[in-house]
């Protein structure tokens, strides 16, 4: 049984993410996963998970510091 899910789990996988991008749209009328989408948007993989923790800290507290 665990083998057939395996099977099976990329295709339903790709149908949430169809099904998450067309919901996305409509509500927004913006295309899902674009960075331009978003205040903040960091690549974890080349810039480590220490890094980009600091990263949103310091942008949370230049935030808190506008207002």
């Amino acid at each position: 049984m665990c083998k057939e899910a395996d099977e099976k789990a990329p295709g339903k996988i790709a149908k949430m993410d169809k099904q998450r991008e067309s919901y996305y749209k409509y509500y927004t009328g913006r295309n899902f996963g674009e960075a331009g989408n978003y205040d903040i948007c960091l690549n974890s993989s080349r810039l480590g998970i220490d890094r980009c923790v600091e990263m949103i800290r310091m942008a949370y507290e230049q935030f808190v510091k506008e207002k």
